[in-house]
């Protein structure tokens, strides 16, 4: 493991963490799983000596942490795992546009794409705004599409935060529907459904995933670079 990327040793594929920030997700989440103790070697010594009926809370105590640590929100490698993962096809998906046709399947076919899930009530996804505004000034005259799909259900109030940061890529609106439509059908754990924004796909001309970038890059430098390189590449085929 380094920096940058944890191996999801599944898919065998490597999804970005490092330096990133998303909301709904806690790269952490399974860091601390790992290392949460129960309590130390001389308090389970005095646990051993306490009367049988402490001895017999003991166990719910555990189970109480248990469920707090399972209560946190998913880590990143929690919506790796249900994720349409490179190589993959995205599943089909149909959202309203506030102008013309619904953004869908259909119609970002025959070009390289990037799609970003979204959120106006997400900081890291409005810190993701300006990449994927200058994503689309600079590859939209190169063929690729760049569009954007907002978790939420008002278009005027995603329309309205847009235009206050000068961005005019192609938005629709999800409606919250962004999780089910893209987590495959397999839901997480019932206290965990928090889906982690924004969430960043480059597809190929055949609807395929390239890459998948989930967050968004804390240095201002370096947000969506490998997205841009991957589009570099796509657009030169």
């Amino acid at each position: 493991m380094n920096d940058k990327y944890f191996k999801d040793t599944d898919r065998g594929t490597s999804v970005q963490v490092g330096r990133l920030a998303a909301c709904g997700a806690d790269t952490d989440a399974h860091l601390r799983w790992r290392t949460a103790r129960f309590g130390s070697a001389k308090r389970e010594a005095m646990i051993g000596r306490m009367p049988q009926r402490h001895a017999k809370a003991t166990p719910l105590r555990y189970l109480a942490i248990v469920l707090m640590l399972w209560g946190c929100k998913p880590s990143l490698q929690d919506l790796a795992n249900v994720l349409p993962a490179q190589g993959e096809m995205m599943p089909a998906f149909s959202f309203p546009a506030p102008v013309g046709a619904p953004i869908s399947n259909g119609s970002l076919e025959g070009a390289p794409a990037v799609i970003a899930l979204w959120s106006t009530t997400c900081p890291s996804s409005q810190r993701a705004m300006q990449s994927l505004a200058a994503l689309h000034a600079n590859f939209a005259a190169r063929g690729a599409q760049v569009v954007i799909l907002a978790n939420d259900s008002d278009p005027r109030a995603v329309k309205d935060v847009l235009t206050a940061g000068h961005v005019q890529t192609p938005f629709a609106v999800a409606s919250g529907a962004l999780k089910d439509a893209f987590t495959k059908g397999q839901s997480m754990l019932p206290w965990r459904q928090a889906f982690g924004l924004p969430i960043i796909f480059v597809l190929g001309a055949d609807g395929t995933v390239v890459w998948r970038q989930l967050g968004i890059e804390t240095d201002p430098s370096d947000r969506l670079l490998r997205v841009r390189q991957v589009l570099d590449s796509l657009s030169a085929l």
